[in-house]
């Protein structure tokens, strides 16, 4: 008995009761809030460990506290939670200061305020109770979840016509927090195109880091490249200047892009797409595609195609010519080399060693080289002239032709007696002239001597009589020496002119014997 009235002393200190008196089994306390008297009987017929458990727990839960109260868990007004991305429910908690010996019943509804019901939330609108005995109870409702960056929107709750205990604050606020960050648009930073021969559809992909429940716009427009590599708009591909839509629930959109074809060499070439003006519901963070168009065409080939002999007065020309057009200037090295010639046959005594631009679109390019013209009479002279070098092309078998320079000068032009020794009269010049043969003719080689008819003699007739007139090239062709052939018509004249009065004395003599 002792060791339970010690406990219920312990017991009374602890909660701010103490004892007013007793009188055997019965202990009066008096305190608390309103300084109440309680009284508890603990007789000796109870057993103290069980005497013990029941008065302890008397004046723990039963005496102690005031009245029931209820009120909202961990709320000074306000509760909140996260909005999410998908519908989920949240529970709001109300509690009562200590347990009942009865149910507790109230009224509890949501009302609208930023939040609306049916689309932000479920309305709740029923009564509740907590059971005699429990001291709180969970209410769920129904949250919207979305992904699209808005206000933090609250409803209200208000309790109302709460039995059996005393509300002490009926009304709350729930705030239904925005999680949501504006997405990103982007499109695609680069994209490499290979070339065909047609045209072909590619797509550019523009992105959301997240999907919207609303429609996201916004502008895309293509530019021109610069420089030799630049892309132009018609040439290489078809520009876009447009808005587009990435729909709400969708986090993407391929835009086509039409790639233009060709058969030419080129650079890879290269243009930019950029997204702008965007809706408000999206930030831009990549906003500019680089593009390239990577050439799919083999390199033509270059070749030397044709060459023009001309006498040393005409500047030949070379033909340097490519299997196809390219899309990109080609640029040749030519550089000529020496057969017969020497660097004073040319102008500046300088033949060509030098780079030539073949322009892009172009398929041949003509270089002229510079013959010096001189009075000396000497042999036909050759030269070559060689692709050595080519930058966008492949150099072809036929890199390289002969030129030759054509002597138009001969050492008749002088004809002075201190010049000349061991001079001779030149006898059966009439005979001899008599092999000879005056034709007219055409060149087989058009472009070396002209389309026109011509004549002349034929050098091997005057080989038989006169080989000293006769001049034979490298390659076994022969020259006549027409100036000297003056010399011999002179004398077959004189000859004939010798007959001739010969036969007019004769003729004259037969008429005077008439």
């Amino acid at each position: 008995m002792k060791i339970l009235l010690s406990l219920l002393l312990l017991f009374a200190s602890l909660l701010a009761y103490k004892i007013e008196n007793s009188d055997g089994d019965t202990i009066f306390f008096i305190g608390g809030k309103d300084n109440n008297r309680i009284s508890i009987n603990c007789g000796d017929e109870i057993d103290e460990d069980y005497a013990l458990k029941v008065c302890g727990k008397i004046l723990a839960d039963d005496f102690v506290k005031d009245e029931i109260t209820i009120d909202f868990k961990d709320s000074d007004d306000t509760l909140d939670g996260d909005e999410e991305d998908s519908d989920h429910k949240i529970k709001v908690t109300l509690e009562l200061n200590k347990k009942a010996k009865e149910d507790v019943t109230f009224h509890f509804e949501t009302k609208d305020d930023e939040a609306e019901d049916g689309k932000d939330y479920d309305k709740v609108d029923d009564d509740f109770t907590i059971s005699a005995g429990d001291t709180s109870i969970d209410i769920e409702i129904n949250i919207y979840g979305d992904s699209t960056e808005e206000n933090d929107e609250k409803f209200n709750i208000e309790i109302t016509n709460v039995k059996n205990a005393t509300a002490s604050d009926s009304t709350a606020d729930y705030t239904i927090k925005n999680d949501d960050t504006t997405p990103d648009v982007s499109i695609v930073s680069s994209k490499t195109i290979t070339e065909t021969n047609g045209d072909q559809t590619i797509q550019l992909r523009v992105s959301l880091s997240e999907s919207l429940s609303s429609d996201a716009t916004f502008d895309l427009k293509t530019a021109d490249g610069s420089g030799d590599d630049g892309a132009l708009d018609g040439e290489d591909y078809t520009k876009i200047d447009d808005s587009f839509t990435i729909v709400a629930g969708d986090d993407y959109i391929d835009i086509d892009l039409t790639i233009k074809g060709d058969d030419l060499y080129e650079y890879s070439d290269k243009f930019t797409a950029k997204i702008s003006n965007a809706s408000s519901n999206v930030n831009i963070d990549n906003d500019t595609c680089d593009l390239a168009i990577d050439n799919d065409d083999s390199k033509p080939e270059v070749n030397v195609k044709e060459d023009k002999s001309e006498n040393e007065d005409v500047d030949p020309l070379f033909r340097v010519e490519m299997s196809k057009a390219s899309g990109v200037p080609t640029i040749v090295h030519i550089k000529m080399g020496h057969t017969d010639t020497e660097d004073a046959d040319f102008e500046n005594s300088s033949p060509i060693d030098a780079d030539f631009t073949i322009d892009k679109g172009d398929d041949y390019i003509d270089i002229k080289v510079d013959v010096k013209d001189d009075d000396s009479d000497e042999d036909d002279e050759d030269y070559t002239f060689k692709i050595t070098d080519a930058t966008n092309a492949d150099i072809g078998s036929d890199d390289e032709k002969k030129g030759t320079i054509v002597d138009n000068d001969s050492s008749s032009m002088f004809s002075d007696r201190r010049l000349k020794t061991d001079i001779r009269k030149i006898k059966t010049s009439l005979q001899d002239i008599e092999q000879l043969n005056g034709v007219k003719f055409y060149w087989k080689n058009k472009k070396r001597f002209g389309e026109q008819e011509e004549v002349g003699v034929i050098a091997q007739d005057i080989e038989k009589v006169y080989p000293q007139l006769i001049v034979t090239n490298k390659e076994g062709y022969k020259k006549v020496k027409y100036q000297f052939l003056v010399a011999p018509l002179i004398e077959a004249v004189k000859e004939l002119k010798k007959e001739n009065e010969a036969l007019s004395k004769r003729i004259k003599a037969l008429e005077d014997e008439k």
